[in-house]
């Protein structure tokens, strides 16, 4: 069989660049680009004409807008007609027997994968907000302890039972993650959370609503029964060690806030009170209990 001559292989060439699911652009030395093909051309809505002897520089200003220096995503805004795209590119160089040098910019369109991980972002979150638990902890979260509280609070108010509500907050966890890293203070929070299950009658409700703060709800509990649960666990946390990496014990102390209903209060202000004490017992120093 004779070789092909160079000027069939030429277009055979150009064709198959042409027929490519990517955009394409070569360019020189200079980043002036001397040629594209249609797909680049249509992902930017831009005649091939006009793209030709302009620069990647002035293209990327113009038309492909980098997401940052470091990142290898361009963003293509959309107008009222077309949505948004998303490209990911690749620069090849091309080996050159000439005084010019030559690269290939390689666009591929990534729009439906992008939009397909907005969307398990979206499910996920939705998912979180459904969810009454913490991942971390294992305690319930802040939403699951409102649903909670709720009925708790009008059981009061009609029978005027007693509740109380202590609010508790982890003072040292700060100095663990600048010593120890984020993983040794998750540790700490996971073996909290235990002793806090471990201390709970089977009627608290135990709660993680932030990365440092729990709050427990006591049906059929006064304040002063509710100072001493909340001293106890004072002891207990202050008492702990946890041990990281089998070479470092992590100590923790807290800070606690007491608030018991009262007429007249629902969920909010009942919470808001136990928020005002722990904020009082944390200006005099770890270890402090208050009550409102």
């Amino acid at each position: 069989m004779e070789p092909m001559d160079k000027k069939f292989s030429l277009e055979l060439a150009t064709n198959l660049l042409q027929q490519m699911p990517a955009g394409i652009i070569i360019s020189d030395n200079n980043d002036v680009i001397i040629w594209c093909n249609d797909t680049l051309a249509h992902y930017i809505n831009e005649e091939v004409e006009n793209i030709i002897n302009t620069t990647l520089t002035s293209l990327k200003s113009s038309k492909l807008r980098p997401i940052s220096e470091q990142s290898d995503t361009l963003l293509i805004p959309g107008n009222q007609n077309l949505s948004d795209r998303w490209l990911k590119h690749q620069v090849i160089c091309l080996d050159s027997q000439a005084k010019t040098n030559y690269s290939a910019t390689i666009y591929t369109d990534i729009t439906d994968i992008s939009a397909l991980l907005v969307e398990q972002e979206n499910l996920t979150e939705q998912l979180n907000q459904l969810s009454t638990v913490d991942r971390e902890s294992g305690l319930l979260n802040h939403r699951a302890m409102l649903q909670n509280l709720e009925p708790l609070i009008s059981r009061s108010r009609r029978y005027e039972n007693q509740l109380s509500v202590i609010s508790m907050e982890l003072v040292n966890i700060d100095p663990v993650i600048d010593e120890s890293g984020p993983e040794a203070a998750t540790q700490a929070i996971i073996e909290v959370s235990q002793l806090l299950k471990d201390q709970m009658r089977w009627a608290d409700i135990v709660s993680r609503v932030e990365y440092n703060r729990f709050i427990f709800v006591l049906p059929e509990t006064d304040k002063s029964a509710a100072v001493h649960l909340a001293n106890k666990i004072s002891a207990q946390i202050s008492g702990l060690s946890i041990k990281f990496n089998d070479s470092e014990t992590l100590h923790l102390g807290a800070n606690f806030g007491i608030s018991t209903w009262e007429k007249g209060n629902d969920a909010v202000l009942l919470l808001r009170r136990a928020t005002k004490a722990l904020e009082t017992a944390k200006n005099k120093g770890t270890c402090s209990i208050e009550t409102n």
